[in-house]
């Protein structure tokens, strides 16, 4: 039945386009799963949306970007065919012939605008400015019409559970983290030992730009930040000695490209884990995220960061585990309810 909880709240975030600054319709979703728990919610001005859970502990703040990776329109050309830029980062080549749709309703293909490219080797030298979308609307006027430029689009593939337990879909990051810290905060509202914020935070994908207004406003004294870290164990991880194995259970982050998570924080994290009989793995990564902006904001925040075994990231076709979500939302439960 859990996992039934779980992928539900994910289909409702992932049913609704919210690429890096379009983020509007999923607050919106998250104000009606989370409005009965919370004493308050409130948007901010760089569109973070923060709910308040009140307790007697200390401020916690449960942080994890609500923004995807998408496509924004710069023009449309003759044909009725769509230029575009990346919102977040992509790999050009792994686009081609991906289906994506728009906030309208309307889909389209994305495409090469010369032939013959089929051979990796071809694929491979592609960037954005060589792919288009390709609507099927050869009229112009028409697609002019229903796009404009600043319109965005994010891919159109739908959410699937496959064999052993395992969700595939786009945009698992980062909203499997969304998921999971709605499922906790559903399941921990009686039992707060801490004053509980969760700040589900917008344009992380467009360079971490937003999240340090909610915690200028919060002010908290602990962060815990959630996002999804690339697995190593099959074959096109782009980091494969990294020892983060699918389904491995979830991933204490220790280090990041900007930041060294708190220690004791992070210890405390262990401690939980393993007091539910809960594996965590650890990962020293070279990417960066969110919690170099929560950790250096206002006078400094105590910051762990928590994540998910993620294959094939920022592609149509995302992959977790579904056991390792499970045991990502127990720890954020018990978090939550032991307080710090």
């Amino acid at each position: 039945m859990i996992y039934m909880e779980f992928t539900e709240i994910f289909e409702k975030l992932v049913s609704v386009p919210g690429p890096s600054a379009y983020e509007g319709e999923r607050a919106d979703v998250i104000c009606g799963l989370l409005s009965p728990y919370a004493d308050e919610i409130w948007e901010d001005a760089l569109h973070n949306l923060i709910v308040h859970i009140r307790g007697e502990g200390k401020k916690l703040m449960l942080e994890a970007h609500a923004d995807t990776i998408g496509f924004i329109v710069t023009s449309v050309l003759d044909g009725g065919f769509l230029k575009f830029e990346p919102l977040g980062g992509v790999v050009p080549a792994r686009l081609v012939d991906v289906e994506v749709r728009f906030a309208n309703g309307l889909r389209g293909v994305i495409a090469g605008s010369r032939s013959g490219f089929a051979m990796s080797s071809q694929l491979s030298d592609i960037g954005c400015g060589g792919l288009y979308i390709d609507t099927g609307i050869r009229d112009r006027k028409r697609v002019e019409e229903l796009v404009r430029p600043g319109d965005a689009a994010v891919f159109a593939q739908c959410p699937r559970v496959i064999e052993d337990k395992v969700l595939c879909s786009p945009y698992l990051d980062n909203l499997a983290s969304c998921a999971c810290i709605i499922k906790a905060l559903m399941e921990s509202r009686a039992r707060s030992a801490n004053d509980l914020y969760a700040v589900f935070s917008a344009q992380e994908e467009n360079g971490c730009r937003c999240v340090e207004a909610a915690v200028n406003a919060v002010r908290p004294d602990y962060a815990l930040t959630m996002d999804i870290t690339g697995a190593s164990d099959y074959p096109a991880s782009p980091i494969p000695d990294a020892g983060i194995s699918f389904g491995g259970g979830p991933v204490v982050k220790v280090k990041d490209g900007k930041t060294l998570f708190d220690r004791a924080f992070t210890r405390r994290m262990e401690e939980l884990a393993d007091g539910l009989g809960i594996p965590v793995q650890h990962i020293f990564m070279a990417s960066e995220s969110n919690s170099y902006r929560i950790q250096r904001s206002g006078t400094g925040v105590v910051t762990a960061g928590l994540g998910i075994a993620t294959r094939n990231v920022h592609t149509p076709f995302e992959m977790i585990s579904l056991d390792d979500a499970q045991k990502c939302v127990e720890l954020v439960k018990v978090l939550i309810e032991c307080g710090l």
